[in-house]
This record gives structure tokens, C-alpha cells and sequence, in this order.
């Protein structure tokens, strides 16, 4: 944990003119600029062979400090988009298990978060999943 501290402390103190700022997320539904979360959770699936894979979580504060990471692991899947899912519902539930009522969720899984931006999920090959 000391290392990832010291890594985001040095990145704190880099000079402004070499830190691109990144514009605020712009709610999808409300077509407004969204407030920002105070937590952000990363999410991730991942398939190696046939019968393994696995997923992950990291959870951030706002200035992206590491509050607490988890990994997942499920037996006999082995589709791809399946275990992100899993990964993702994994994260929800833990997330809100432990408390944390407002949380913004990032994936890389754009045929997911298109699905759950999307009013009608039920003609996809991942509604069912959602």
C-alpha cells in the first residue's frame, strides 16, 4: 500500500503543464453533466482457457486514492462477456454490502454498459443477465 501511495504523491506533485485534466462524465440519461461520485469502483472480467476466469474490483475515492481492491473467481465459465457480468454483479453487491450508497461503476465492457444505459434490455443476448 506504501508503494501506490508514494506513486500517487508523486503524481499529486507533478507540474500542471504536464497534467491533461479530464472534463467531467456526462450523464447519458439526463444529458446533463453528472456530479461527481465521491467513489468510483473499477470493474473487470477476463477468461484464460476454457473453464477459468476471473474478475476484479478497485474502489477509489475521488482524488483516486486505492480504498479497497477484490478479486473473483468462477469456476466453468467460459465466456468472456459472461464474466464480466459476473464481475460487475459481483462488485454491485459487494459495494452495497459493505455500505457504499453512492458509487459510480467503470468497465471496459462497452456491449454491458450500452445494455444497462439502454430503457429495454430484453432483446439482447445479455438482457437475460441483466
Amino acid at each position: 500500500m506504501r508503494q501506490y501511495h508514494k506513486q500517487y504523491h508523486e503524481w499529486i506533485c507533478l507540474p500542471t503543464s504536464r497534467v491533461q485534466r479530464v472534463p467531467p462524465a456526462v450523464n447519458q440519461i439526463a444529458g446533463d453533466t453528472a456530479p461527481p461520485c465521491p467513489f468510483v469502483c473499477r470493474w473487470d472480467g477476463a477468461v484464460k482457457f476454457a473453464s477459468h476466469s476471473a474478475g476484479g474490483m478497485v474502489v477509489m475515492d475521488q482524488p483516486g486514492m486505492v480504498l479497497m481492491a477484490k478479486g473473483f473467481h468462477f469456476a466453468g465459465i467460459d465466456n468472456p462477456l459472461l464474466a464480466e457480468i459476473l464481475s460487475l454483479w459481483e462488485a454491485i453487491l459487494w459495494c452495497s454490502g459493505i455500505g457504499f450508497d453512492q458509487m459510480r461503476f467503470e468497465g471496459d465492457a462497452k456491449t454491458i454498459i450500452d445494455k444497462i444505459n439502454q430503457a429495454d434490455t430484453r432483446d439482447s443476448r445479455v438482457g437475460a443477465l441483466l
